[in-house]
């Protein structure tokens, strides 16, 4: 428990996932289920190390998941399927710049963003470059045609 008013917090938090690759009722499922410590795991560590028994995870949350689905039958196992590779440091962090790239409004905003991922050392990737590329032309444009409205206001 934490704080004044004792509020309780886990020590692990789980996720299991079921999935599809294609919309067919015939297409393969996987099944993945984790228990992760409830506290930043850094990027030196691999999603399958997380990776429970379902069966495991249901005795302890006392939860059945998909209780209408044959799993020995019908299942396969989630990272056996698809690697479960969590993102890299760089990864991480080229992908977080991206989504701030996708929202940035103005110029300065977007510059600040390529400028500290820089200082961190990580290079921009040509998806991130041209997503960059893109985003700042649309803001160019966007601020000339704020200035001109301001101007003949």
């Amino acid at each position: 428990v934490i704080g004044k008013n004792e509020v309780a917090v886990p020590t692990h938090l789980y996720k299991v996932i079921l999935a599809q690759k294609s919309s067919a009722p015939s297409a393969l499922l996987a099944l993945g289920a984790f228990v992760v410590p409830n506290r930043p795991i850094g990027f030196d560590h691999q999603l399958p190390e997380y990776q429970v028994d379902l069966r495991d995870l249901e005795k302890m949350s006392g939860i059945t998941f998909f209780p209408a689905l044959d799993k020995s039958r019908q299942c396969r196992d989630l990272c056996a399927t698809d690697t479960c590779k969590l993102l890299s440091f760089a990864e991480f962090n080229r992908y977080i710049a991206g989504r701030n790239v996708q929202n940035a409004k103005t110029l300065h905003t977007l510059e600040k963003v390529m400028a500290k991922l820089q200082e961190s050392g990580i290079e921009p990737d040509e998806y991130l470059q041209n997503l960059y590329q893109k985003k700042k032309q649309e803001v160019e444009v966007k601020e000339a045609g704020e200035g001109r409205a301001a101007k003949g206001a």
